[in-house]
């Protein structure tokens, strides 16, 4: 059954803001750490969510996973520890050799993520997930994240052909490359098991003008509900697929408590969609 929530940073997260949340309709959390895992904070919110329902459908922590021995060892502890949130996928970037190419990376890729998929075994994690956010990243070079279009699935799972393993996808990314993300949906549904509910929208006129590689930005995110993809369509290709997770809603480059206001309209928006 597919599910409503959003996407917040785990040092945002508070009994009154749980409380709005719960009173808005929102049924599903994703917590997410930002290039370091801070392992109190992560028990605390355990402890805090023992006296409410939300299901916590993901659990993240965002850096270059391939070069960082901190964000290896936060992957780890939270395989290890994800019982605490129930049955969570543990997800991030999938890393990078930094200034090299996807295939430069695959062995480095590999390697880490073979570990990690043997320790979900031993701990019962419900899987791992590849954000498939570019952040700048192309196919030559880059910082952060090698997961970054079909070309670099086919190749990752192709060397790691597990059910553990899967996509963390949303259309904010496709509509960037000029992906159809519901083509690219139906595509890749049978690997994508979580789904950020971060849209993109367009300034036609603008793009034409400056295109993809101006100081401005044609093309910026959107929630749901304010963005050019229709909801309703992605929501009706993961039910005809029996999707059974979680659209959470996610902003970009902001915090929940700044963009608290759309983020409760966009998820009356979705909720009104299911």
């Amino acid at each position: 059954m597919l599910s409503i929530g959003v996407v917040i940073c785990a040092n945002e997260i508070s009994v009154p803001v749980l409380d709005l949340l719960k009173k808005e309709g929102c049924s599903t959390l994703s917590i997410s750490f930002w290039k370091r895992l801070d392992e109190k904070k992560l028990f605390e919110i355990a402890k805090m969510l023992e006296s409410y329902d939300f299901e916590v459908t993901a659990i993240s922590i965002f850096g270059n996973t391939i070069e960082s021995d901190e964000i290896k060892l936060a992957w780890k502890k939270l395989i290890k520890n994800n019982k605490i949130f129930g049955t969570p996928f543990i997800t991030g970037f999938a890393g990078r050799v930094e200034n090299h190419s996807v295939e430069d990376s695959i062995i480095p890729w590999k390697e880490t993520f073979s570990d990690f998929i043997d320790l979900s075994y031993k701990y019962d994690c419900k899987g791992l997930l590849l954000e498939n956010c570019r952040m700048g990243d192309t196919w030559k070079r880059g910082k952060w994240n090698i997961a970054i279009n079909p070309s670099a699935w086919n190749m990752m799972f192709n060397e790691i052909n597990d059910d553990k393993l899967g996509l963390e996808w949303e259309p904010y990314h496709q509509i960037l490359a000029f992906v159809d993300p519901l083509d690219q949906l139906e595509n890749w549904i049978s690997k994508i098991k979580h789904v950020h509910g971060k849209d993109a929208k367009t300034n036609w006129n603008k793009l034409r003008k400056i295109g993809l590689y101006d100081k401005e930005k044609a093309i910026c995110d959107a929630l749901p509900s304010f963005g050019d993809t229709n909801w309703q369509d992605i929501i009706n290709i993961l039910n005809k697929h029996k999707f059974n997770g979680s659209i959470d809603i996610e902003t970009q480059n902001t915090t929940f408590i700044s963009k608290k206001d759309q983020i409760l309209e966009s998820l009356h928006y979705l909720n009104n969609l299911i």
